[in-house]
């Protein structure tokens, strides 16, 4: 989880988004499994905090964000 959470984020960085809107929308993606993850890694995290239910639906929305983004024609592939 925590590789899985660190390689988007840097994958993310090194993106070079061409709008502010496309980078803001996938962090806002990302962020979910970040915290997910935090709640599995972390000591402060609370025993039980983590939810399995919770990591497969911030993934099933990462891969959603990026079939969206793939499926739109609007989107600039550069």
């Amino acid at each position: 989880m925590d590789v899985l959470a660190k390689n988007l984020h840097g994958l993310g960085e090194a993106a070079d988004f061409h709008s502010a809107d496309l980078r803001d929308d996938f962090y806002g993606v990302w962020i979910g499994i970040d915290m997910e993850t935090e709640t599995r890694t972390e000591g402060w995290a609370p025993p039980g905090s983590a939810s399995d239910v919770a990591l497969a639906e911030y993934l099933d929305a990462l891969l959603a964000w990026v079939d969206a983004r793939l499926a739109d024609s609007n989107y600039e592939r550069a």
